[in-house]
């Protein structure tokens, strides 16, 4: 198994307007209070990929978000 990443951290927040932005569906987001079991922060390792393949190429997350969007559409059609 491999993490497939950046390797860079992102808010969910910031996920969430970029799907958005690609999209353009919009959506409510409802905060709650984060519960103590509540990771803060999460980074995936790219490492074990980049070793064993070669340093992967890199999409951005706007472009990311733009193929899987279309491909959900071209699925449907």
């Amino acid at each position: 198994l491999y993490n497939l990443g950046s390797g860079v951290g992102l808010r969910l927040t910031e996920l969430l307007s970029a799907i958005r932005e690609v999209t353009g569906i919009e959506s409510t987001v409802h905060h709650k209070p984060q519960p103590p079991t509540f990771v803060d922060h999460v980074t995936l390792d790219t490492s074990r990929f980049s070793e064993e393949f070669g340093a992967p190429r890199l999409t951005s997350l706007h472009d990311g978000i733009a193929r899987t969007w279309q491909e959900i559409g071209a699925a449907r059609d």
